[in-house]
């Protein structure tokens, strides 16, 4: 049995779960865009930067949930920040 595919999968599935809790703080009447096509392509990517992953979620994020005052901003943040070190706890 290949060892290596389990935690590639974890991995993708903890960053799917992420932009998911993510995406679920955009109220409808928002683009929750960026967030939606950070999911999509997460599928796509190799094994090998997955880690690296969190880097394109903070700068596809950055410019566009930074409004100090918008609630849901900071609930994105927060789940991103949470979620991002327990991550590199468990792997």
């Amino acid at each position: 049995m290949n060892t290596e595919i389990l935690p590639t999968n974890a991995k993708r599935d903890y960053i799917a779960v992420t932009l998911k809790n993510m995406i679920e703080c955009v109220p409808p009447d928002e683009s929750a865009n960026t967030l939606n096509k950070l999911y999509e392509s997460l599928y796509y990517q190799a094994p090998e930067i997955l880690d690296k992953y969190w880097s394109k979620i903070f700068l596809g994020c950055k410019d566009e949930f930074n409004e100090e005052d918008v609630i849901w901003h900071g609930k994105i943040y927060d789940i991103y920040h949470e979620r991002m070190k327990e991550y590199f706890k468990m792997f």
